[in-house]
């Protein structure tokens, strides 16, 4: 990480102060790495053949860009056969479909479901405590006129009445 930090301070240095401007041929204009040496090698192999474009025009690099997605091949298809991102998230996308409609149809649970999730945890938590609070103001000498019993998903829950106000807090969640 150090040598990185040197290579960057001293392109600034050279760079912005007229003092260190006479080095500027001098600094490393590129991180050096691991691969540094064998990068600098010129290849002999070219396994898609050579091309002569200028990466720098949008119609060059598109040219580019289609001669590699024809030359890298879907394994399950064959080498001959390219691959097209889009028809597989497609089949893919259909395939779910299908299985969604029919786990549907059949009441079955999707399987990332079957461990408890927060909310179910939450939804616990918070039936608990409603049971709790019916059973302390049964067990009270004061009748509630017309209760009403709110869940505030995560917030709370409240026996709210016009004699009287119980609320209950949940512990606060740990992630």
């Amino acid at each position: 990480m150090q040598r990185e930090f040197i290579v960057l301070g001293t392109r600034i240095l050279t760079q912005h102060l007229s003092v260190f401007k006479p080095f500027k041929h001098v600094v490393v204009h590129h991180m050096p790495h691991q691969y540094s040496e064998d990068m600098s090698k010129c290849s002999t192999d070219y396994p898609l053949g050579l091309l002569f474009k200028d990466e720098n025009k949008t119609s060059d690099l598109v040219d580019t860009l289609r001669h590699i997605q024809k030359e890298c091949s879907n394994a399950k298809q064959g080498p001959h056969a390219a691959y097209n991102a889009y028809k597989e998230f497609v089949r893919k996308d259909t395939a779910a479909l299908f299985l969604a409609a029919a786990m549907e149809h059949w009441g079955l649970e999707d399987v990332t479901g079957l461990g408890p999730n927060l909310s179910e945890t939450s939804a616990a938590r918070i039936s608990k405590s409603i049971g709790i609070l019916k059973e302390l103001l049964e067990n009270t000498d004061t009748e509630l006129e017309n209760p009403s019993w709110d869940r505030f998903g995560g917030e709370g829950v409240s026996a709210t009445a016009h004699t009287q106000h119980v609320c209950t807090r949940p512990t606060q969640r740990r992630l």
